[in-house]
């Protein structure tokens, strides 16, 4: 999430879709990158110790990651950062899928 929401920033001329679109994009990455992935990251840590509500917060995250991907995969015109969308949902998917497993 992190190197797709910052190239998506710094490198917004890649996205090929039209004006409002690529405004979406861009405000969408700036979103993700200042507030999802570091509370991701601080979620991660104290669901880690154990905290019910950092891990239902880290969940929700993980599920905004998915949802947020696939809205990239399908939605977005075919650009230079399609690799990064398939990987941030697949690990996005597959590290939420494993948490709810792992749930009691």
């Amino acid at each position: 999430m992190f190197a797709q929401a910052g190239l998506g920033l710094a490198f917004a001329d890649q996205y090929r879709d039209p004006s409002w679109a690529r405004a979406a994009w861009r405000g969408n990455d700036a979103v993700t990158l200042f507030v999802v992935v570091p509370l991701l990251l601080w979620a991660q840590r104290l669901a880690a110790r154990g905290s019910a509500k950092w891990t239902l917060l880290w969940l929700g995250l993980l599920g905004y990651g998915v949802y947020n991907y696939v809205f990239y995969l399908f939605g977005a015109a075919l650009n230079a950062f399609f690799p990064l969308y398939v990987a941030a949902f697949v690990l996005s998917t597959l590290t939420l899928g494993r948490a709810l497993m792992a749930i009691d």
